[in-house]
């Protein structure tokens, strides 16, 4: 299988930043403990490596031309559904709400790329972007009884739910 360059960059920042904070910790065990000036201090430089890794991690993605957030490349190795949710204005935001606890355990699952949620101006559909590394992976998380255990009240706040698997064909951009 092919590795995702985005999933190894993640890899490697998290490894990164977990080397990182151990050498803030290794550094301050040094140092006297238990003082709110330790305290702080302790905080300030664990903030601080984790802004050098973001900051590590943001430049590292722009020369590898991976911007924040989805990337869409057509003949990438990976299935997109794209899901189009229609609601009642009046309940299109509780469906969001729905939705992005949904998105949030799917970011979880194995195989998981991206996913991005649109709603429309005039309050009646959202839109539901999702791309996975399989269709075997993408229907397993579908499958899972913490992703469906809200289908019940998401099916009460919605009028009509559409979903349908696509592969990119075409990406232009500037």
């Amino acid at each position: 299988m092919v590795q995702n360059p985005e999933k190894q960059a993640n890899r490697k920042a998290k490894h990164d930043m977990q080397e990182a904070v151990d050498k803030v910790i290794d550094d301050k065990k040094q140092e006297p403990i238990g003082t709110k000036a330790a305290e702080a201090d302790v905080a300030a430089d664990l903030n601080a490596a984790a802004q050098a890794d973001t900051n590590k991690r943001r430049q590292s993605r722009k020369q590898t031309g991976l911007a924040d957030g989805p990337h869409i490349r057509a003949g990438a190795h990976c299935v997109t559904q794209i899901t189009v949710v229609e609601a009642e204005p009046d309940r299109q935001s509780e469906a969001l709400s729905v939705m992005m606890e949904r998105a949030r355990f799917m970011q979880q699952q194995p195989g998981f790329v991206s996913i991005s949620v649109h709603r429309s101006l005039d309050g009646r559909r959202l839109v539901n972007y999702v791309q996975w590394e399989s269709r075997d992976l993408l229907q397993a998380a579908h499958k899972a009884p913490e992703f469906r255990k809200e289908w019940t009240r998401f099916d009460r706040l919605t009028d009509d739910i559409d979903p349908h698997l696509y592969e990119v064909a075409h990406v232009a951009s500037t």
